[in-house]
């Protein structure tokens, strides 16, 4: 090394390359370590053939979408009229999924992203009208 500028240089792209080589590592570290979050049950259908008890809110218009349109059995459908008693209808099994409104499932999503996953729709309906 023959100046002072080289040794600025060289020592810089020393450094780019040690924060670049630590970022790849932490990086494939964690894609090979963090469980990801899978859903229990993937299909509609599924839970309708198992008559498993589903959550929603009781004074939105999703109970009647799931009874009208989605054919559920109407004692399967358990109201729940907080979005954070969800949680505790989970925790003690009286449900096994939760269909709510867009805004509802990300706050609960938001609140609990450690434990619960949300899904998107394979269909759509209708939004709010005027």
């Amino acid at each position: 090394m023959y100046s002072n500028l080289t040794r600025v240089v060289m020592v810089s792209w020393l450094f780019l390359v040690l924060i670049l080589n630590s970022s790849y590592t932490a990086s494939l570290s964690s894609m090979l370590t963090v469980k990801q979050l899978r859903p229990n049950v993937t299909d509609i259908e599924w839970l309708r053939r198992n008559n498993v008890k589903i959550g929603c809110d009781g004074d939105s218009f999703v109970r009647s979408f799931l009874e009208k349109v989605e054919r559920f059995k109407s004692e399967n459908i358990i109201n729940i009229t907080d979005e954070y008693k969800f949680d505790d209808a989970f925790a003690n099994n009286s449900i096994a999924v939760a269909f709510l409104e867009l805004p509802y499932e990300k706050v609960f999503i938001s609140e609990y992203c450690r434990r619960y996953n949300g899904s998107t729709p394979r269909t759509r309906f209708g939004g709010l009208g005027f």
